[in-house]
């Protein structure tokens, strides 16, 4: 019996998310067969609306294959067949279903460094000219890393997924509307001193448009003015392997001392992929309270409910953003414990919770 949550879900990235419509040109894409029946249900939706469809469908080792065997030419080329289509496009859904998370474990760092080049500017443009939404079902692997039965892993995930996203965005639009008003925001929990400007950088409340599940609100410091250190939480991937125990100092916006119980190498290899790596590209923080734990997917770990993470590298331009880097890598910090967050100097977050 088909679960009617897929049903559910697929009304909220079409109907919602995406705002699907007549004339619509819309790429549809699953990243492995068991991401077909929201594909279908989504199939079936789009078409419904009046819109014209391309499909994708991939495989789970489709990624491994390709970084085992491109050469450095076809790690710099992005398909032109593919890339036209991705201008023509008006909307985007996209739904992974990947059953091992480390299955690029083993490939070269650098050729991922050099992929994240390549598709860095395609990237942008879709962000920029699509309506886009992404999603990661649950599937046995990942409730595995979650800790978690499959059962269980999926009533975690459509209880993050099916919520009134516009009661939600109510909510998560206060928040937004006090950083708005604030030039400078520090947080304070142990190990951790961080001081950022964001000074005329609008806060952007995410309520489902992008992500599914989504809940965080995003802005961008001042490329120059991040100042202090921190102690993140929980271990951040990069191309399968897991860097643990992260410390950043940043002096002037950018880090100056990068330390990691495990993983240093990996972490010292993003820090150096371009110039703008060391700057703190996206400032967030989680507002999802219907994601309470740490699974090991960023897609959930970055909405946890009472966090704040960063993204090292790349940041969006609707939050002013400057920084350019080829990488875009978020690290997760709990503030539920102990942490504080003040808004020119106005206490505004304690232990997790939104005093506004």
């Amino acid at each position: 019996m088909a679960d009617e949550r897929i049903e559910r879900l697929a009304d909220i990235l079409v109907d919602y998310s995406t705002r699907i419509r007549d004339g619509d040109e819309v790429q549809l894409f699953t990243a492995a067969p068991l991401g077909l029946p929201l594909m279908r249900a989504c199939y079936r939706r789009v078409i419904e609306r009046g819109a014209h469809v391309t499909m994708h469908i991939g495989f789970e080792d489709e990624r491994e294959l390709f970084f085992k065997h491109a050469s450095d030419a076809q790690l710099k080329h992005f398909p032109d067949l593919l890339y036209q289509e991705t201008k023509r496009a008006t909307a985007y859904i996209r739904i992974d279903a990947e059953q091992n998370s480390r299955t690029l474990g083993a490939i070269d760092p650098a050729k991922l460094t050099l992929w994240s080049k390549t598709i860095e500017p395609i990237f942008t443009e879709r962000i920029n000219n699509t309506r886009w939404v992404c999603t990661k079902i649950p599937t046995g692997g990942v409730a595995l890393e979650a800790g978690m039965s499959l059962s269980d892993y999926e009533d975690f995930y459509y209880g993050a997924c099916l919520l009134d996203w516009h009661e939600e965005a109510k909510k998560m639009q206060r928040i937004a509307d006090r950083l708005d008003a604030a030039k400078t925001v520090r947080v304070v929990a142990k190990d951790t001193d961080l001081t950022v400007s964001i000074a005329g950088r609008p806060a952007i409340a995410c309520c489902g448009q992008h992500n599914m599940p989504d809940g965080e609100i995003y802005t961008a410091p001042v490329e120059t003015e991040s100042n202090g250190h921190v102690r993140f939480t929980y271990p951040a991937r990069s191309g399968g392997r897991d860097v643990e125990d992260i410390f950043l100092k940043f002096e002037r916006g950018r880090v100056v001392e990068a330390r990691a119980s495990k993983g240093q190498e990996t972490l010292d290899k993003q820090l150096a992929t371009d110039d703008d790596a060391k700057l703190i590209g996206e400032f967030a923080f989680g507002v999802n309270y219907s994601v309470t734990k740490f699974t090991q997917n960023m897609l959930f770990d970055e909405k946890i409910g009472g966090t704040m993470h960063i993204a090292v590298g790349r940041g969006y331009a609707d939050s002013g953003s400057r920084s350019q880097s080829a990488i875009h890598w978020d690290i997760v910090k709990d503030l539920r414990d102990d942490g504080q967050v003040y808004a020119d100097g106005q206490l505004v977050l304690e232990k997790g919770r939104w005093l506004v």
